[in-house]
């Protein structure tokens, strides 16, 4: 917004509230495209690594703490991975402003009609259907049911440890 106020002022445009608004939805349009880059770099990254991935403001908290593995004390909100509503909404903003670019570039290749309808029909239907199977095939492969899943080395430590073992003392296979 204040990007949006800055440049409206530096324009002097015939139209001041104009100019705001088409600045405000440029930043809108970049922030959106920043979100949908970083989490698909994110959702790349744990698939080619085989991590699964939990986010909760409790991991947060643990960190703080300096309590490891995270303790999850949250009695007030569900305990719940907040990976997927991330994930969901850069797959939405990604399906919102897909097309419109995708279009745009189809515009200036300036293709045969025959392709164009081609081009169109798969953006069409291709952007959501992309983004539904993307989003049933993360649930299996990068989402963790519970955050226990994303640190099973820590874990068993401490059951280790509560049985008053330790990783040392137990014998190598």
């Amino acid at each position: 917004m204040a990007w949006a106020v800055f440049s409206a002022r530096a324009m002097q445009p015939a139209n001041p509230i104009t100019a705001q608004v088409v600045s405000a939805l440029n930043v809108g349009l970049g922030a959106s495209t920043v979100l949908v880059l970083l989490v698909g770099v994110a959702v790349v990254t744990s698939l080619a690594a085989r991590w699964r991935v939990w986010v909760h403001g409790e991991l947060h908290r643990s960190r703080r703490a300096d309590i490891w593995p995270p303790m999850l004390l949250t009695t007030n909100r569900r305990r719940e991975n907040l990976a997927r509503p991330i994930t969901m909404t850069a797959l939405f903003v990604g399906i919102l402003i897909g097309p419109p670019c995708t279009f745009f570039l189809l515009e200036i290749l300036d293709l045969p009609d025959p392709v164009r309808v081609a081009s169109a029909l798969a953006v069409v239907f291709g952007y959501p259907l992309f983004g539904a199977v993307s989003f049933f095939v993360l649930r299996s492969k990068v989402f963790a049911d519970s955050a226990w899943e994303c640190w099973p080395e820590s874990i068993q430590q401490v059951q280790l440890e509560q049985h008053g073992l330790s990783a040392l003392s137990l014998p190598v296979n």
